[in-house]
């Protein structure tokens, strides 16, 4: 027998045995309790894990955790939450509407469940309605980004631009670090030539993210602006950032053209309608260029291509009727420069339709009525934006949704 000062002096000679022995028992009992009482059921750290998760998008994380909730006493109006943003991402608006109904109950889910039910609204048609909740949401909560972006997407849908302006401003205040207002902002004041204030809005916005995944469109755009204030070595810089793409050679070439490099942007031109042979500002600019050296038939045969493929632009009208009064065909100078009169009223009452649109956001039919001027110019996709935007005003607007039914 090994008496207790014999086991001492063994395990004072061997303490690896002793940790041996106490790491078997401690395992042993480890394995004895039940895993719950490691994770001990926490609702309100569920609920918040897939609200986050909803963010981000990881839709089956919030699925997992709605599994977990779906019998927890007092969270039926959480489950109805989850539940009605996930068939508001798959595209279930109506059954979505029914879901976040009941969430709006609970006082601390009201505002989100009411900007959700906007959405679900909105994606069915009922846009007065849709604003109306996000509207309440803004008395409930005047600092609620979620409400303030929500709204000027809307009244950017239906070209109420004043309004979509005013409510993404209050986004890119309110959230800082968000990109996207500020990259539509300046989308919109470049659309109505207001140069300086798109500059400054995509500038911002590529400071706050300047990975995005749109970053070309936003470099394409700010160039664009650039050359709009004649700072064409501004945008040749930004051009500079951008992949190769028919816009950016179409700009790259116009920068040049505006400095008075003719040779460049012949070359420019050239290697662009090689990929776009129908490209109209690459033919506008070769047609240019070659009525400024004086080479007046080569004109003609570009600017006849283009007015041909272009048959609605006012400066390919132009630019030939000035190439046939160089060559003394007074005839067809005379003919062109009539249809470049007629078609630039034309474009010169689209844009004051434009404009009007803005202050009268209730207007559905002059939207329609745009949307016509669109399909004439050969825009169809401008068209279908001013036709929705009819439809999102007035639902009943029979000849917008009829516009949107024809052969494409």
């Amino acid at each position: 027998m090994i008496d207790a000062s014999s086991n001492n002096a063994i395990q004072a000679r061997h303490p690896g045995r002793r940790r041996l022995v106490l790491l078997t028992v401690l395992l042993a009992i480890a394995l004895a309790v039940p895993a719950a009482f490691y994770v001990l059921p926490n609702p309100a750290r569920d609920f918040e894990v897939a609200r986050a998760a909803l963010q981000t998008g990881d839709l089956q994380r919030v699925q997992r955790a709605l599994e977990r909730l779906d019998h927890v006493p007092g969270y039926a109006p959480h489950c109805s939450y989850l539940r009605g943003a996930l068939l508001l991402r798959g595209g279930s608006a109506k059954e979505a509407l029914t879901e976040l109904g009941m969430a709006i109950q609970q006082p601390e889910l009201q505002t989100d469940a009411l900007v959700l039910s906007g959405q679900a609204l909105y994606q069915m048609g009922r846009v007065a309605e849709a604003r109306g909740l996000w509207q309440q949401v803004l008395t409930m909560n005047p600092a609620s980004v979620k409400a303030h972006r929500w709204l000027g997407i809307m009244y950017y849908d239906i070209g109420a631009m004043e309004d979509a302006l005013r409510h993404l401003g209050q986004v890119s205040e309110l959230a800082p670090d968000d990109a996207r207002p500020d990259r539509l902002m300046g989308l919109i004041h470049k659309d109505y030539n207001k140069y300086p204030e798109a500059i400054e809005h995509y500038q911002e916005s590529i400071r706050r993210d300047p990975n995005p995944p749109d970053r070309d469109d936003i470099l394409l755009e700010l160039a664009e602006a650039q050359a709009g204030l004649l700072k064409y070595a501004d945008a040749l810089l930004t051009l500079q950032q951008c992949r190769e793409s028919t816009a950016r050679k179409a700009l790259e070439a116009n920068c040049h053209y505006g400095l008075g490099d003719t040779a460049s942007t012949l070359e420019i031109v050239g290697e662009g309608l090689k990929q776009s042979p129908d490209d109209l500002s690459l033919l506008l600019l070769q047609g240019k260029s070659l009525l400024f050296d004086k080479a007046v038939d080569q004109a003609i045969d570009v600017l006849s291509h283009a007015a041909e493929k272009h048959p609605m632009d006012s400066n390919v009208q132009y630019l030939l009727s000035q190439a046939y009064a160089q060559i003394g065909n007074e005839a067809k100078a005379l003919e062109h420069a009539a249809s470049a009169s007629r078609l630039k009223e034309f474009m010169e009452n689209f844009s004051d339709l434009n404009a009007r649109a803005i202050t009268e956001p209730s207007n559905a039919d002059l939207r329609f009525k745009i949307g016509q001027m669109a399909l004439q110019l050969g825009w169809p996709e401008l068209a279908d934006s001013w036709f929705h935007a009819a439809l999102a005003i007035n639902p009943t607007h029979a000849q917008a949704a009829s516009a949107l039914k024809r052969d494409p």
